[in-house]
Order: C-alpha cells, then structure tokens, then sequence
C-alpha cells in the first residue's frame, strides 16, 4: 500500500513535466524513481513512464527501444529477445527509461519506439499496436479506449416499448371483447326476464332431456349418535324428489346442516338407510355409503365462498369448469357452458369484474354467492347440496338466489337440497318441497310446501293473520311458542309423535286404487312422476317394491292395512325393509 502511495505521489508530482520528444528530461542522480508523462503524451492522459537513475559511473543514458534496470547500465530489449528494428509487442519504452510499460489505454504502439493518440472513429485498449473500428452503434472519439456501445440498450429498450405497446393493444383488444361479451350475456338474461314477465314465453325451459341421469332420494330412520353417546339426529323419514328444490329448515340446535351432511356422504350416518333412485336404475337402491358412489354428479357448495378473490367471475367459474368437466370437451364448449350458467345465475353484468375482498372493490355478497354455486353448476351436476345459501345475503339478493336454483331444478330436473334461514315471503314461495326438523333432529314435517299450512291447520295450528310468513309462524309452533287449540298440555315434543302418527295414517289408511294426492307420495313409497298430476297414480298396497321404504314403518305394518293382519313389528326396523 504504501509503495502504491508513493508512486501515485510522484506521478502526480512530475505529471506536468517537459521533455523533448522521444526523450525523457535525462537521468537525476540520487533520486531513486522519477516518474513523468511519457513522451508523446499528456499529463492529462495518464500515460506515464519511469526514468532510470543515475550512478557515480554510469551517466543513465539509455537508447529508445531498450530499458534499464534501476541503476544498471545493462540495455534489455524492450521486447524481450528482439532489438528496437523489430516489430513491437505492445510495449512502449523511451529513451532512458527504467522499466518497460503497456502501450497506454487510447494510444497505439506500432513499435517500442513509438505512440501515437488513436484516431477517431476508432479505438484502442491498453497495449494496442493496431487501432479497431468503432462499432456502427458506438461513439468513440480521439483517444478512445472503451467505445461506449448504446446499440444493445437502445435496441432493448425498443424491444421493451414495442412488447409494452403490442401487450397493451392486445389487452385493451381483450378487454373490449370481455366487456361486449359480458354486455352481451346481461342483454340476453334481461330479454329472457322481460319475456318472461310479460308472459311472451314460458317461465322455463324444460331440458331434462339433455341429461342422462336424475336422482330421486328416500330415507328411513335417518339418524347420527355421536361416540359420547349424543344422538344429535333421530329417525328421519321421507323423500326428496329431483326437478325440485328442497329446503331444510328448523330452529338452532335442528340438525339440518347435520341432515345435509348425512344425505352427501360427509358424515356417516349410524342409523336409518338411504336409498338413491336413478333415471336409469328406476328403482330405489339401497346405497350404504349415500350418494359416494354418484360423486362426480353431486356439488357441494358451502356456507363460506371459496374462490380466488382476484380473478374475475368468469375465470373462476370457467376454471372450475375447466378442471371438472370431462376432459374430452373442447375449450369452446367449456365457454359455451361457463356463459349458460353465468346467465343462469344472472351473472352478465359482473362476468368480467374481479370478485375483490375486504381491501379491493368487486362483486357484491349476493353476486359472490351466486359464483360461488356458479362453481358447482358449470359441472353439470346431478345432485346440488347447499349450506345456508342465503345467510349473509340481504333480502333481494337471497330471492335473485332461490330464484335461479328454482329454475335450475325445474330446467334440468336437478336434485337440490338446501339449508336455509328464516326465508321472506317472495322467497318461501319458490320452495318446491319443505323438510322442518325440531330440536334434537327429528321430522316435524316433510312434503310439497303448499301443503304444510293444511298440514298444521289439522293439528290444530291456524295461522289467524293473513300478512304472516308462513315459515314464520311453523317456526313458532316447532319452537313451541304457540299453544295448541284444544290441547293445554301440548309440548314441542309431540310435533314428533304427531307426525309419525299422520305418516302412518296416510300410509295405511289409502283404499286399494285411490289417486294418490301430492302430499302421500311421501309415505307410500310409490313415487309420483314430475310433471304429472296429483291423480296420475294410484295406491297399491299389493306391490310389495313399494311399501315401507317412505315412511319410516316396516313392512309388516305396511301390508296390515290392506291384508288386515296384526302388525308385530316394530316401526323402523330396518332388518324388515325393502331395499328396492
């Protein structure tokens, strides 16, 4: 460190020297090292050479081309080998100079004897005998080492501008045609909602012939005993139909999300049996482990909405589309199906915004809903279970929501079962099918919603004010708020035995070939078809396929009511059904 500080020192100290060409200003006795600018340059260029030194017997004269070492008047070619005549090296020695140097940076050296500034246009690095051509994008004026190159980084940065202007074209392009898209589907959901209120088409399509398969559910003794010993839900009976929505209501405590996870195969039930009727069975089959064997044909959308917040609507819904649909479809039918559910859904208007969250403006909670079953939908799903649909949701939004799963149901003959809370009256009134469960987990009711007041009103429960929600005043009796004409020692709990005692009435109490009503299909087990009126099938206790599946009896009881012979089974033995 030191010896570099003193020969930086020197070198500034003697950079402003004189000297005649070629020849340093002759040796100094008694000064170890002179530096100077070497001959042919400038101090300003930083080109510099040191001088030999001189003794008692040598002067320290010594000829261009050689150099001599400190205080030896031997003369060393400056190209090693080679005399000062022959062609140079890239090395630069004066006269009288002590150690050789680089030819320096922006100069060239065509011998040792010799240096001369490189011209412009061209340049040379340290140790040059030879200029170079400045590269045609560089700029290298006299004197030029390193030519300063912008061709690559401008070329870059056109590079970089024309991509930056193609992707922007290209997404204003996108976006355009996202927005008329989108523009698009909302024209067509507002033309089919015109129309339809207008009565100049029909309120649905019936397009179950599109679909290979619908699914038709019947329980008996549906029931889940915890391993504590807790039995949170008990015997269970009835039907849920396909082209039909099914809502599953009751107070706190109900089990009715419990009931939902029973009938998807989520949990395990411990009691009771589940049968599953296929479109193409046509029979009710006993399936041990519910609906796990139709997995690919049932969705399942939960309370909370699972999606990626900061994709748009139709990329979630496309998505799942694209990962759940078979895989022989094409990516335009995988587009036809995403804009026939966001139309559906009544999803056009928002199909190109971002879903957003707590920090980013999106869609709003009705809107993400509706995705969010959207998500399921787009998988052609046979068989839908929704977890409380409708809560969090204001009263309009809840309504756009029930609204489209009732024309799904009825469009698709789809099976659609739903939990839902204490619904307004618009929304009660696209309920197809009603299951109310009380405290503990057991049927207080199960059958078309247009008959439960008819139902109640024969227990004695009449609804006095008209402007009263009916689902309303069920949860008030369930609940065992309202007191039962004629009954004082009426309790909540006998809603249960009440409607075991009327499923078994109905059951039995049927004349051989009488119409069944809408309400009976629940109990008999003779299933009515969709579509057809209240009289398009008849009872018949002699077909032994369809009894005691329905309501919770036994076989046994079942055919007592028509053969007359003493009933010594028990209800709900379920050793003693028919697995149709």
């Amino acid at each position: 460190m030191k010896s570099i500080m003193i020969t930086i020192c020197l070198m500034l100290a003697f950079a402003g020297t004189t000297r005649a060409d070629g020849v340093l200003n002759g040796p100094t006795s008694g000064a170890d090292y002179t530096v100077e600018a070497c001959a042919g340059t400038n101090a300003s260029d930083k080109c510099y050479c040191t001088q030999t030194r001189a003794t008692a017997t040598w002067s320290g004269v010594c000829p261009a081309g050689y150099y001599c070492p400190y205080q030896n008047a031997t003369q060393i070619s400056c190209n090693k080998g080679d005399n000062a005549s022959n062609a140079a090296a890239g090395f630069y020695c004066p006269a009288n100079t002590q150690t050789p140097v680089y030819c320096c940076e922006g100069f060239k050296c065509p011998n040792s004897t010799s240096i001369e500034k490189c011209s412009s246009g061209n340049f040379c690095k340290v140790g040059s005998i030879n200029e170079k051509a400045c590269p045609w994008s560089a700029s290298c004026p006299e004197g030029t080492s390193n030519p300063s190159n912008m061709g690559p980084l401008v070329f870059m940065v056109l590079i970089v501008a024309l991509a930056w202007f193609i992707h922007f074209k290209v997404s204003n392009s996108v976006a355009v045609d996202n927005k008329a898209h989108a523009h698009q589907l909302e024209m067509e959901e507002t033309s089919a909602k015109q129309a339809a209120r207008t009565g100049a088409v029909e309120d649905t399509v019936d397009r179950t012939g599109e679909f290979n398969e619908t699914f038709d559910f019947k329980f008996k003794q549906l029931g889940l005993t915890l391993p504590n010993g807790i039995t949170i839900m008990k015997g269970v009976n009835g039907t849920i139909r396909h082209g039909k929505v099914t809502a599953i209501m009751g107070p706190s405590g109900a089990g009715k999300t419990t009931f939902l996870s029973l009938l998807s195969g989520k949990v395990p039930n411990t009691k009771g049996k589940i049968f599953i009727r296929s479109t193409l069975d046509g029979e009710f089959v006993h399936e041990p482990d519910g609906v796990y064997k139709f997995r690919k044909l049932v969705g399942f959308v939960p309370q909370e909405d699972v999606m990626l917040r900061e994709m748009r609507v139709i990329d979630n819904i496309k998505f799942s589309g694209a990962f759940r649909l078979p895989s022989d479809m094409s990516n335009e039918q995988i587009d036809d199906r995403t804009d026939e559910v966001i139309k559906t859904l009544g999803l056009g208007g928002v199909a190109v915004t971002p879903i957003g969250d707590e920090t980013t403006r999106g869609v709003s909670g009705g809107q993400r809903k509706r995705v969010n079953i959207g998500m399921e939908l787009v998988a052609n799903p046979r068989i839908l279970f929704l977890d409380e649909p409708t809560s969090g949701l204001d009263s309009t939004s809840s309504q756009e929501v029930m609204s489209a799963l009732g024309r799904i149901a009825k469009e698709e003959g789809m099976t659609i079962m739903a939990v839902i809370h204490q619904p307004r009256l618009e929304i009660y009134n696209e309920i197809d099918d009603l299951l109310l469960l009380g405290k503990g987990g057991q049927t207080v009711y199960i059958g078309p919603r247009e008959e439960a007041a008819d139902y109640f009103a024969s227990l004695g429960f009449v609804c006095e004010d008209a402007a009263t929600n009916p689902i309303d005043f069920f949860m008030d009796v369930i609940s065992g708020d309202i007191a039962r004409a004629g009954y004082p020692d009426f309790a909540r709990e006998d809603l249960f035995d009440l409607w075991e005692d009327h499923a078994k009435e109905v059951a039995n109490a049927k004349p051989l070939g009488e119409p069944i009503t809408k309400n009976e299909q629940w109990f008999t087990g003779k299933p009515q078809p969709i579509g057809s009126g209240s009289a398009s099938t008849s009872l018949n206790l002699n077909d032994r396929s369809n009894v005691g599946s329905g309501s919770g009896l036994s076989t046994e009881v079942a055919m007592a009511a028509q053969d007359g012979v003493a009933a010594e089974a028990e209800l709900g033995a379920g050793d003693s059904q028919v697995e149709a």
